[in-house]
Order: structure tokens, then C-alpha cells, then sequence
């Protein structure tokens, strides 16, 4: 018999978890990790002089 190939992995759908092998993608205002805090926001520009 010939071998199948696997099914082409089908795009995950928003708040869906991510398949098992393959890591989190960061999403904003939830921790990276458990117990781990939120990532910084990003600095606000600086004014004009």
C-alpha cells in the first residue's frame, strides 16, 4: 500500500488552542507562560522637541 500523506493542518481559529507540538503564539494581554507576568507595553514615542 502507499503511504498517505497527512492532511495539510488546517489554520487555527481565533481563542482555539494551539496544536500540541507546536508553540503558543503571543497573544496581547495574556501571560506567556503560567505564572508568568504579561509582557511590558511597548514605550510610548517621545514627544517633539
Amino acid at each position: 500500500m502507499t503511504q498517505q500523506h497527512p492532511p495539510a493542518p488546517r489554520p487555527p481559529l481565533p481563542g482555539a488552542p494551539p496544536p500540541p507540538g507546536l508553540p503558543r503564539p503571543p497573544a496581547p494581554g495574556i501571560p506567556r507562560a503560567a505564572g508568568m507576568p504579561p509582557a511590558p507595553p511597548p514605550p510610548a514615542p517621545a514627544p517633539p522637541p
